[in-house]
């Protein structure tokens, strides 16, 4: 039972705004056995989080999309960071998330680097990448959402590496 309520009667209090199909099936789920354990588990994982995002239900992709507009140019990564990881008044969310953005901004004028633009968007995203704690697996990093490594073939990992040898060796020579 859900809040006094019967599988039956919740059923059939169906809301207008959601098909019958799948409010029987959120339904069900509420009822099925599993269902605290994996409700507790899943709170369990979010009170883990070290730095929550603060989007909510908009995708990092609408994110993105939303700076772009607003900015006429897609956001760098520790640009997107930041706005995800940010209050509507403009505070971090925990300190950890102030310190990983101070971390990255100090790391690129620790290179040298006087305007952001300036540096490319590779090395940023590598720098980056160090702060947050190096690769994980199932992760590429650059190339968007949902994108797997295997999706990714050993000739264009080695043209970005190159790549990114050559964007070092340009910014060395600033």
């Amino acid at each position: 039972m859900v809040e006094g309520r019967t599988l039956e009667q919740l059923v059939g209090m169906s809301p207008i705004n959601i098909p019958k199909s799948q409010w029987i099936d959120l339904v069900n789920r509420w009822f099925h056995p599993n269902h605290e354990k994996f409700s507790r588990i899943g709170t369990n994982a979010r009170a883990q989080v070290k730095t929550p995002r603060t989007t909510g239900s908009m995708s990092f992709s609408r994110k993105k999309h939303k700076f772009q507009v607003e900015h006429a140019r897609p956001p760098r990564p520790i640009e997107c960071y930041t706005s995800t990881h940010k209050h509507k008044d403009g505070t971090f969310v925990t300190p950890i998330a102030q310190d990983i953005v101070e971390k990255a901004n100090s790391l690129i004028t620790e290179n040298h680097i006087a305007e952001r633009n300036s540096i490319p968007e590779s090395a940023e995203q590598s720098l980056f990448i160090e702060i947050l704690g190096g690769k994980r697996n199932g992760h590429v990093q650059g190339y968007g959402l949902g994108v797997t490594s295997t999706m990714i073939s050993d000739i264009h990992d080695n043209i970005l590496i190159n790549e990114r040898f050559t964007n070092n060796a340009k910014i060395q020579k600033l």
